[in-house]
């Protein structure tokens, strides 16, 4: 059976990396990718096995849709795989045109922080698409409950399935490292746009340690300069892990976060906001995580870094629990058999 991946965005963010992840398990299958523009996600995908609807995630998006359905057609996909919820919506509503088999990734409830004061409406819309939703796929425990107590969605259609990766591997193409001596060396690993919470790195510009920002977008410009937080920009496909003694990532609201998760594979202790699936990633004593309040996220910061050592120890014994070749067979089973 053929698989279409479809999400809203093609740049590189930890959605896009799942897509790319666990779309290699379509053995015997051709892998098409659908999304509102061409970018890093493509690489991985033949160009005559892409789609591209700019008007994904728009009111006015009719066109796109019969667009979809021509596509699905002509290229005989018996199933889609959602990983964004404007994509969401489109595989779902296509569903209503053409005989297609579709999965929901979820990878964060957008209704749940992204609503504000329409919040129940959207939550309202959600279960209704759920209505046509073949299987909803959770990465997260925190997802999994939502979608059993706040959205009531049948338990048949829902599946628990853990975020996980390949282990990543340095690309040679990471900057330079001057490492600050005597003292932690951490990463801070993410597209700095919202629901990421960069500006609370000023809050830690005081400690012996010295922070490596990887990552770009319009929240870069909330970080305070400082000795010990460097702004390294972009870099794709990082995976010099090993390079650090540890990984912060501080959110408003994550599923469970794709940098996090690749340096828990690495053996890498975390300090996480404790938001989302967050907790569900130091259940191993690998690290721990954090409210976002000022006094308590200085105070648990000073506590990682004294218990580093304890922590660092973990973490390397924890890091086969994140191995994705682990779900191989499970990600196998679902797309050559959809329910």
């Amino acid at each position: 059976m053929n698989v279409g991946f479809i999400i809203t965005k093609s740049e590189v963010g930890g959605a896009q990396a799942w897509v790319k992840n666990v779309s290699g398990f379509c053995e015997n299958s051709r892998r098409f990718l659908i999304s509102s523009e061409h970018g890093w996600l493509n690489s991985f995908f033949a160009d005559e096995q892409s789609l591209t609807l700019p008007s994904m995630g728009k009111l006015f998006f009719l066109r796109d849709l019969f667009r979809l359905k021509h596509f699905i057609r002509k290229h005989n996909i018996g199933l889609l795989v959602a990983s964004s919820a404007h994509a969401g919506v489109m595989a779902r509503l296509v569903k209503l045109l053409t005989p297609v088999q579709v999965y929901y990734v979820s990878h964060g409830w957008s209704f749940n922080y992204n609503g504000g004061l329409l919040r129940f409406a959207f939550r309202k819309i959600e279960q209704w698409l759920a209505a046509l939703t073949d299987k909803i796929i959770c990465i997260s425990g925190a997802d999994y409950q939502i979608a059993q107590e706040t959205l009531k969605i049948e338990q048949d259609k829902l599946l628990l399935i853990p975020n996980k990766v390949f282990q990543p591997q340095a690309s040679g193409l990471e900057p330079p490292l001057d490492r600050r001596p005597n003292s932690p060396n951490l990463l801070y690993l993410a597209r700095l746009e919202a629901p990421k919470r960069p500006d609370l790195l000023n809050l830690l510009n005081h400690f012996s340690v010295q922070i490596d920002v990887i990552g770009q977008g319009s929240l870069a410009t909330q970080i305070l300069p400082a000795s010990n937080i460097r702004l390294c920009g972009e870099v794709k496909n990082f995976g010099n892990f090993s390079a650090y003694d540890g990984l912060i990532l501080l959110s408003d609201s994550e599923g469970l976060p794709m940098s996090a998760i690749e340096a828990a594979a690495c053996g890498l202790p975390l300090f996480l906001s404790d938001v989302g699936g967050c907790s569900e990633l130091v259940r191993y004593q690998n690290g721990m995580v954090t409210p976002n309040d000022a006094m308590a996220l200085q105070e648990n910061f000073s506590y990682f870094l004294n218990k580093l050592p304890y922590f660092s120890k973990q973490a390397q014994h924890a890091s086969k629990y994140f191995d994705l070749n682990t779900d191989r067979d499970i990600w196998q089973s679902l797309f050559k058999n959809p329910a």
